[in-house]
């Protein structure tokens, strides 16, 4: 299969409330993910190299990632609030194999609606919002959060 950059375009979310609601969508150049088709499954993770939890957490979503590449998750991080050559620098020595999208002024996490660091978000394949975690993802937290949208 060929994978491709897209723009990640996730159409409808279902929000706690029941509504449901668009899930904002941005140019190729601000966010970024691979993916051959529409069944790909997305964890959308804020965070940044100053963060002790976002740190902390990292590790899990590469082991996720990696774990998962069968079932078609597609990690993408958007580094809030840092400077591209620390996060560079943090990819390249923890091995992220995922996109990183910057977004150093918050404006992406604000229309997201992300109040802290990390925030993590998680599509289901057919784009609905599956879940959001605020905080620090831990093993068994994020094994919960991938059973809502893995098949």
């Amino acid at each position: 299969m060929k994978s491709v950059l897209t723009t990640i375009v996730l159409i409808c979310a279902i929000t706690l409330t029941g509504r449901a609601q668009r899930i904002p969508s941005y140019s190729a150049d601000k966010l970024m993910a691979r993916t051959a088709n529409n069944d790909t499954t997305f964890i959308i993770n804020f965070w940044a190299t100053w963060c002790g939890p976002c740190v902390r957490e990292f590790p899990l979503l590469r082991q996720a990632a990696a774990a998962h590449r069968a079932d078609r998750l597609a990690v993408v991080g958007v580094l809030t609030n840092d400077r591209p050559a620390a996060a560079r620098d943090f990819v390249r020595a923890h091995g992220a194999t995922w996109p990183i999208a910057l977004d150093p002024t918050a404006a992406t996490a604000g229309r997201w609606g992300a109040v802290g660091l990390p925030h993590t978000w998680f599509i289901r394949p057919d784009g609905t919002l599956a879940s959001h975690q605020l905080g620090e993802l831990t093993g068994p937290a994020l094994d919960r959060q991938l059973s809502l949208i893995l098949r």
